[in-house]
């Protein structure tokens, strides 16, 4: 299957009173024979991915409250 795919990502760290937002914007795009058979799969995938990355990034960087869990340990 011929085609492509490319992508980019601006993430924005903005302080707040109580912690941190986090905010972003993804740009894709997707060509040829890839876009005409499976654009929404894809785009579908990088949803997911994104959801899960942004997950787990938080679960890193939230302040702990119970010090007896392992942050390092979060997967």
């Amino acid at each position: 299957m011929a085609g492509f795919a490319k992508g980019a990502a601006q993430v924005k760290l903005a302080s707040l009173p109580k912690g941190t937002r986090l905010t972003y914007v993804v740009e894709a795009q997707i060509g040829g024979k890839l876009a005409q058979l499976g654009s929404h799969l894809v785009l579908g995938a990088a949803r997911s991915l994104a959801a899960s990355f942004f997950e787990r990034f938080s679960a890193l960087v939230v302040p702990v409250t119970n010090p007896s869990i392992d942050q390092r340990k979060v997967s």
